[in-house]
């Protein structure tokens, strides 16, 4: 490739263009400045000369070596197309100052600054396209939770071969099959018609249509609507396909660290209850297991919601706060219980979004202060003639706490006696 200086364009000789050995340097051109435009007006100058074989070889276009012969077998065009599409692959819109330009990479090694590869796009296109897609199946979509980026290759493609989509709410879903250019026809499936559009969907797939089911956002049938779609749709003899994508519960999780390879278990709650008394006794069963504790909540609760975890947990229980995830104002912090309020009080905007809390697992001496003495007395003289597991079932029939947290103090408790 010629040296080009963007202020003084030299037109492209089809003779002096090698596609496959790319130059060792990136040219930038400004589009403003018509770069572009010009070099692609060169380009496209020579290839009547190129696939007239005046200028040709036999890899389409290329630098003549001063020492061939003259003589050259009649140039191949597939050769050259092949060329040129490398050439163009290469071709990527960059970040440059103030504005826009466009970059020519030297080599297919080089990382450019930011990749949108056309070509790279429809391939993708292509193989994900090659996939079976049964006809007569549920496909059960996940959609993004904040950030219309999130949305799978697969998923999109799904939704575009599906004869009609079921919505958790169908205003909702049209602006992100919108964005992504879906124009499947909408159908309602909330929880209040849950049980006719289940009946509505089989008789779609009775006549081999295929059907998507989404929710606003994540996974359907997860903390949403659409289990009892599953259900009909299983029961009556039909396909049910997932394809996975944006989940809240994962991603606070993989921001939190509070999990790990060594010890994964996590447990997801839900919503809490709105009401206070209800809640606090949800939150005595559930923040009594022996592992992370995920659970959603909203905005204009969360503050009633945190008293109430510190009356229920202590203020020296670790607490993630994770609020708009996927967006611009995304925050994830860990701070024991009795900090969080007057952190969320620091800033108005903290307590706005969307919310996952992660009740971290409390340490195992917590977790037998909590049982109380009489239940652990009770586990020692069960232990004496049952198997673990036994005596954390008896124990939690007798005293009604939760059979998890028994079962791990039982353990332990027999490991002691053992040493």
């Amino acid at each position: 490739m010629p040296d080009l200086d963007k202020d003084q364009h030299r037109p492209i000789q089809a003779n002096q263009v090698d596609f496959t050995g790319f130059a060792a340097q990136v040219l930038a051109y400004d589009q403003d400045a018509g770069g572009f435009e010009q070099l692609f007006g060169s380009l496209l100058g020579a290839l009547p000369d190129a696939l007239s074989g005046r200028e040709g070889d036999t890899h389409g276009v290329g630098a003549r070596d001063a020492g061939a012969s003259q003589a050259s077998s009649t140039p191949s065009h597939g050769g050259f197309l092949c060329s040129l599409r490398q050439f163009v692959d290469n071709l990527v819109f960059a970040g440059h100052g103030s504005g826009s330009c466009l970059r020519f990479v030297s080599s297919m090694s080089e990382t450019p600054d930011y990749v949108d590869s056309p070509a790279t796009w429809n391939r993708l296109i292509e193989r994900v396209g090659a996939q079976d897609w049964p006809a007569a199946t549920l496909y059960v979509v996940a959609t993004p939770i904040g950030n219309l980026g999130d949305l799978g290759l697969r998923a999109w493609q799904a939704l575009a071969r599906c004869d009609v989509i079921a919505a958790e709410d169908t205003r909702a879903s049209r602006p992100l099959l919108d964005a992504w250019g879906l124009t499947t026809p909408l159908m309602a499936a909330h929880r209040h018609n849950e049980a006719s559009a289940a009946e509505s969907i089989v008789a779609r797939l009775a006549q081999d249509q295929r059907v998507g089911l989404i929710s606003d956002a994540g996974a359907p049938a997860v903390s949403d609507p659409g289990a009892r779609v599953v259900r009909a749709v299983r029961e009556a003899g039909y396909g049910v396909v997932a394809i996975p994508g944006a989940s809240a519960v994962i991603t606070a999780l993989m921001a939190s660290g509070v999990t790990s390879d060594e010890n994964p278990a996590f447990v997801f709650a839900g919503f809490m209850p709105p009401k206070a008394m209800a809640r606090q006794k949800w939150l005595v069963g559930w923040c009594a297991i022996a592992a992370p504790v995920v659970m959603f909540e909203s905005p204009h609760r969360l503050d009633a919601a945190i008293r109430d975890l510190v009356k229920v947990c202590g203020p020296d229980r670790l607490l993630t706060v994770a609020r708009e995830l996927t967006k611009r104002f995304e925050q994830v912090v860990t701070q024991p219980l009795g900090e969080v309020a007057a952190w969320l009080a620091q800033d108005a905007h903290r307590s706005q979004g969307e919310f996952v809390l992660i009740v971290h697992q409390a340490p195992v001496q917590a977790e037998a202060q909590a049982l109380g003495a009489e239940a652990l007395k009770l586990l020692d003289a069960l232990l004496e003639s049952l198997s673990v597991r036994d005596a954390a079932r008896v124990a939690a029939k007798v005293s009604g706490l939760p059979r998890d947290v028994l079962y791990a103090q039982a353990l332990l408790r027999a490991q002691a006696k053992s040493v």
